[in-house]
């Protein structure tokens, strides 16, 4: 959905941190040896930050299972192949596009004069021609129709479970619930889920997953970190048997109350900082089309009804939505 550069600086240096971007919006030099090198920074992430860590390699194999028509069926730093055939005009092209100043957003917090600063930006934005507008994504995921599993079988010391459901983008009704039931099934050790899968039946030692802010439907996650030799498909019932209890009976009103006590914890927390700030000044305008929903997202979350949680577990974590992961290490036990 996005790309965000911070910077950090003393008031001091404003100007010429505005007209350094300024310049790198209107005159990136695409040095072919440069290229040739960075090309080979962004094999060398893939290598370390997908194909050899397994549960990102499930993750981007799941995720793509999942989202067959839609661009997030892709991950933001593609396939190996597509790393290696970059083409020099190809890039230039996307950058001429998606790097235009009319595709983008500034903000700039902290010690600073506003007047100054829009004069700043004026003089130096100003004069940038604007770049024909990316194309819209029309593409709309189509209805899942059924469980898909995916096995993967490779050598690692552990194995790894993800299981995924479609979910609605963050304009959708439904998000905050969704995002409220995250918090009581996977946050914290008095989750549901770390409760049976870690402490009771000794499966897992860790739960993680949620929903996240897209402009797009994108995926409610649950990932299991299970013990070397863990049975996989107990995980999967385990996690059935608790959704099955939600979808029937929701969350309970202390569990509500927690949820919304993180909530609200992880959201003012992430504005204590001036880039805390600015990320999510930006982010909010990017995603939602306007920054001022920034002021006004947590009385939205009060406002859920504890049964929407209810409604929102039972359109959205069924099993004609899901798609589940598994990878058994080579020679191992499910």
């Amino acid at each position: 959905d996005m790309t965000a550069y911070t910077y950090w600086f003393p008031p001091a240096a404003l100007e010429a941190m505005i007209a350094m971007e300024a310049d790198r919006i209107q005159g990136l030099a695409f040095v072919p040896e440069v290229l040739e090198s960075e090309r080979g920074v962004v094999a060398s992430e893939r290598r370390l930050g997908v194909d050899n860590n397994n549960d990102a390699l499930l993750s981007e194999t799941v995720r793509a299972t999942a989202i067959m028509a839609h661009p997030y069926h892709w991950d933001v730093i593609g396939w190996m192949s597509d790393i290696l055939s970059w083409r020099r005009d190809e890039i230039m092209a996307y950058y001429r596009i998606y790097y235009a100043p009319n595709n983008a957003i500034l903000v700039v917090v902290g010690d600073i004069d506003p007047a100054r600063t829009l004069d700043l930006v004026r003089k130096y934005y100003e004069p940038i021609p604007s770049s024909t507008p990316p194309p819209p994504v029309s593409t709309v995921e189509p209805p899942q129709l059924g469980t898909k599993t995916v096995v993967m079988r490779k050598e690692a010391q552990a194995p790894s479970f993800l299981a995924v459901w479609h979910g609605p983008s963050v304009k959708d009704p439904d998000f905050l619930p969704l995002s409220i039931l995250a918090k009581p099934l996977l946050s914290g050790e008095s989750s549901r889920l770390y409760r049976r899968l870690v402490r009771e039946e000794e499966l897992a030692i860790d739960v993680d997953g949620g929903i996240q802010e897209t402009i797009d439907p994108q995926l409610f996650t649950i990932e299991v970190k299970p013990r070397p030799g863990a049975d996989l498909d107990r995980i999967d019932r385990v996690i059935e048997e608790e959704l099955a209890k939600v979808r029937t009976d929701g969350i309970t009103a202390q569990e509500y109350d927690k949820a919304m006590a993180i909530i609200r914890t992880d959201f003012y927390q992430g504005l204590q900082t001036v880039s805390g700030k600015a990320n999510q000044l930006g982010a909010t305008e990017l995603v939602y089309g306007d920054f001022a929903k920034l002021f006004t997202i947590m009385d939205d979350y009060a406002a859920v009804k504890i049964d929407r949680v209810k409604e929102a577990a039972r359109k959205y974590l069924v099993d004609s939505n899901k798609t589940v992961g598994k990878l058994i290490p080579e020679g191992g036990a499910k």
